[in-house]
This record gives structure tokens, sequence and C-alpha cells, in this order.
């Protein structure tokens, strides 16, 4: 009785897309002509974004993107600004502060904002 190596046990994976010559090494596959993706590093909860759109305006205050653009229309919110055509945003700090004021309406806001 003759007895198999482990060779002869291992499926034939030669040609298959998990065997040729496709380990990783430093980023690269083998073989591979392809450079490694850029490194990205994403923001983090420590860095809060600097303006903010109305449906995360909205989820800082539990309002509906809806009532925000109402709000906004009524002059109910801090001016916000328009960088392009359907472009809005609102400055987070502006946001904040408007908060601590009481929800004061637009113009008084402004006004205080100017003292």
């Amino acid at each position: 009785m003759q007895i198999a190596s482990p060779e002869t046990l291992a499926p034939d994976t030669s040609g298959t897309a998990d065997h040729d010559n496709r380990a990783r090494a430093g980023g690269l596959l083998v073989g591979s002509t392809k450079p490694p993706r850029p490194h990205v590093v994403p923001l983090t909860v420590d860095e809060p974004a600097l303006l903010m759109d109305a449906a995360r305006v909205g989820r800082l205050l539990a309002l509906s993107p809806s009532t925000v653009w109402r709000m906004d229309a009524a002059g109910k919110l801090p001016k916000p600004l328009r960088l392009s055509t359907g472009t809005t945003r609102w400055r987070t700090d502006d946001i904040r502060r408007w908060v601590e004021l009481g929800c004061p309406g637009r113009r008084d806001f402004e006004a205080t904002a100017n003292h």
C-alpha cells in the first residue's frame, strides 16, 4: 500500500485566481504592475466639519432637512453660505453659537455678531 504525500492530496490550483502569483507583497501583487492605492486619511470625530449641509444641521438640531429649509426661508436660522447653485452650507460655529444664544431670529443673531 502506498501512502499519499501532501502534494498529491492537495488540489491542483495552478491557473486559478488564488494561486497564480497573487501573493501580496508590500501592497503590490507579485507579478502585478499596478501601484498601491494612495493612503487616504478619513476625517475623525475629533475633526468637526467647518460647514454643514441641511441634513447635517438637521441631525445636529434633531430636525428634518425639510424643517431646516423652512426655518431658513423664514429667517429663523443663521444666514447660510450659498457656495453655488444648489450648494448651501451653514457654518458649524454659527449654528452652535445660535443655539447658545437661545435660537434667535436671523436679524437678532446677526446683530449680536456685530457687537
